[in-house]
């Protein structure tokens, strides 16, 4: 706590968190405590994941957890998803490596409905829900901002395809410029979307 308050002090805009599971080198396997503690002892700087790995995370529960969370810190969530890589993880939950692509998009459709705050249904291979509505409502108008990352061409045309803020990994041919490419393909501009660049 004493970290994040000296990097408000110091003009920090946004903390990010990294989850991962089954390691003990620093990740977080749950970073929604540890955000609402430090949302309690600041007031400005923002929180995002990069990345919080969606097969891992039921959906309307995160959008749950989103919503507090947004509700403790007034408004300062993001949320950045990932799919994950790390077989270990997949083994440590009991589920296929192979239905991360299906849980990804299907966990990030879910978490876009749950963000607009009506009631919803819906029928996929994965998660099937009727009448569902999230409360509390979100303080941000829309939900929390939504970053996907992504370390390949296909995971940056997802990304592009959901509209959402991007964290390309990878090599700038294969990630980053295909997101440009299929979000001007799409009609958008990719100069009103977000991206976080790791150095």
């Amino acid at each position: 706590m004493e970290q994040v308050r000296w990097l408000e002090g110091l003009g920090a805009d946004l903390v990010w968190f990294t989850e991962h599971h089954f390691v003990d080198d620093g990740y977080l396997p749950s970073w929604v405590p540890v955000a609402s503690a430090m949302a309690a002892v600041t007031e400005r700087i923002r929180f995002n994941t990069d990345i919080c790995l969606m097969p891992f995370n039921h959906p309307v529960r995160l959008a749950e957890d989103l919503a507090v969370l947004d509700n403790l810190s007034n408004g300062r969530v993001e949320i950045g998803l990932g799919m994950g890589y790390a077989p270990h993880e997949f083994r440590g939950f009991g589920i296929p490596k192979s239905n991360r692509v299906s849980l990804m998009e299907e966990g990030i459709e879910v978490l876009q409905r749950c963000f607009t705050g009506e009631k919803f249904s819906y029928n996929g291979k994965r998660y099937q829900f009727e009448d569902v509505v999230i409360t509390p409502g979100y303080v941000q108008e829309g939900g929390p901002p939504l970053w996907i990352a992504a370390m390949s061409a296909a995971g940056a045309q997802r990304a592009a395809r959901y509209g959402s803020h991007f964290l390309p990994q990878g090599l700038r041919q294969d990630v980053f410029d295909t997101w440009v490419e299929t979000m001007k393909t799409d009609g958008k501009d990719p100069a009103d979307y977000r991206k976080g660049i790791i150095r």
